[in-house]
């Protein structure tokens, strides 16, 4: 049996705004092959957890690891940590003349300056996993069709 390498683990993740608990014990492992896509209601905390895992939101509690490591604000360089995790949130500044993989691919591209055609390469795969991607892939250039009246 074929095991994957985690990557990500998220332990007990608590973050609330005042009296509004909005994580709560929040437990999560991702694999070095997921792709994985949060849904839910708005107000659920999906964007909450983005943040927290980003560290452009900082937890009441729990722990997050990256590769087994535990990453805390305090003892480890942030802009360092958020090179190692890439997403992108709803309504982010997305470039509207770009599909979906071509904005993931961006922040390698100009970041860590590697090479655009090996980003699409290896995106690729995992983008065609998924008919969630392929609807928004197509949502995303009908959208553009109908803005620039085509």
């Amino acid at each position: 049996m074929l095991t994957n390498k985690e990557i990500l683990r998220v332990a007990k993740l608590n973050k609330s705004f005042g009296d509004l608990h909005v994580l709560k014990d929040i437990d999560l492992a991702v694999d070095e092959s997921d792709v994985v896509v949060l849904i839910g209601a708005s107000g659920s905390g999906k964007s909450t957890l983005l943040r927290c895992l980003n560290f452009l939101e900082f937890k009441d509690n729990g722990a997050i690891y990256l590769e087994d490591e535990k990453i805390e604000k305090e003892t480890h360089n942030l802009n360092q940590v958020r090179q190692r995790i890439g997403m992108v949130f709803q309504h982010f500044n997305l470039f509207p003349h770009k599909t979906v993989l071509e904005n993931i691919i961006e922040a390698p591209i100009h970041v860590k300056k590697y090479l655009r055609n090996k980003q699409l390469k290896k995106g690729k795969p995992y983008w065609t996993k998924s008919d969630l991607v392929t609807n928004m892939m197509y949502i995303h250039r009908h959208c553009l069709e109908v803005k620039n009246n085509v």
